[in-house]
């Protein structure tokens, strides 16, 4: 196929092909950079002392999140974790004034748009 172009044209038109290649490629590369991405949790009630959540996707760790409310838990708590582009597993677990322990299971897809609420109130 190069045959049918003179050897000037191709010379000519060579960086213009590399670049367009380079943009190709920096755009899949800059969409899977992670981001900061801005994450609410909902609190089911202020009796909540400690929050704990784990970020993973397909049996990675990616992250966590650790709080103590010594005073009660806030109405929401935010979070913003560096994460790429997809889909994750949440392991949440809330320790009551009790000490009692309930355990949730939430999914978190990135990129959303604006800042994701996760809601905590019992199963879902």
């Amino acid at each position: 196929m190069l045959r049918y172009f003179p050897a000037d044209r191709r010379r000519r038109f060579a960086p213009l092909f590399l670049l367009f290649g380079l943009a190709v490629v920096g755009k899949f590369a800059y969409e899977e950079l992670p981001r900061e991405t801005d994450v609410r949790f909902v609190m089911p009630s202020p009796n909540v002392e400690a929050l704990r959540v784990v970020y993973s996707s397909r049996g990675e760790f990616y992250g966590g999140l650790e709080r103590h409310f010594p005073s009660g838990a806030p109405a929401v708590v935010g979070h913003t974790p560096s994460l790429s582009a997809g889909r994750y597993d949440l392991a949440i677990e809330l320790t009551a004034d009790g000490g009692g322990i309930t355990r949730l299971h939430r999914t978190l897809e990135v990129p959303s748009e604006g800042p994701a609420r996760i809601p905590l109130r019992g199963e879902r």
